[in-house]
């Protein structure tokens, strides 16, 4: 949610380094997960060996300092970084990590293809409701209905500028529904 973004940036000013944050939190809980197949019941992880394939984050191509950051511990082998790829291995007393990081990774995984078809499903989902909830402020104050949009900048834009009556009358900060980075 924008409000929690914004939050997280302010706390660090950097957007970079929250966005990472909050994709190595999902990687580790995922690799905390239970084992589907039920091996691994009672074991403190679910997977001895992962093979991870992550999309890159900007243009960064090197991770090692971010990954020492999350396993400070645990060795980590460089096996590529290019602009295109970044490849490690991560081993920890319970994990054997092979971490890829790859421009454009749906169209090398799979599982990335998935995710991100998941996560567009997911947006779509969350604007829904955001139209929904500002039609729904709109109609409680009598103004005319609220302008709907996709979220997108340039019809942001367009929709913030339909909508600045009622946010004004709402008093609502920009940051509680708009990410400001």
């Amino acid at each position: 949610h924008p409000w929690r973004f914004n939050r997280l940036v302010a706390a660090t000013g950097n957007k970079a380094t929250v966005l990472w944050s909050l994709a190595i939190d999902l990687l580790e809980k995922a690799l905390q997960a239970p084992c589907p197949t039920g091996r691994g019941e009672g074991a403190a992880r679910a997977y001895e060996t992962a093979h991870v394939t992550m999309d890159k984050h900007g243009g960064r191509t090197y991770y090692v300092r971010l990954l020492r950051h999350w396993w400070p511990l645990a060795p980590i082998d460089v096996l590529l970084e290019t602009p295109e790829e970044s490849r490690y291995r991560i081993q920890t007393a319970s994990l054997d990590l092979h971490l890829a990081i790859c421009q454009k990774a749906e169209s090398r995984s799979l599982a990335v293809a998935l995710a991100s078809m998941y996560a567009k499903y997911v947006r779509e989902l969350f604007m829904a409701q955001f139209n929904r909830w500002w039609s729904a402020q709109a109609a409680t104050t009598d103004d005319a209905a609220a302008a709907t949009t996709a979220g997108y900048w340039n019809d942001f834009r367009r929709w913030s500028a339909q909508v600045a009556p009622l946010v004004a009358k709402l008093h609502l900060p920009q940051e509680m529904f708009v990410r400001l980075r």
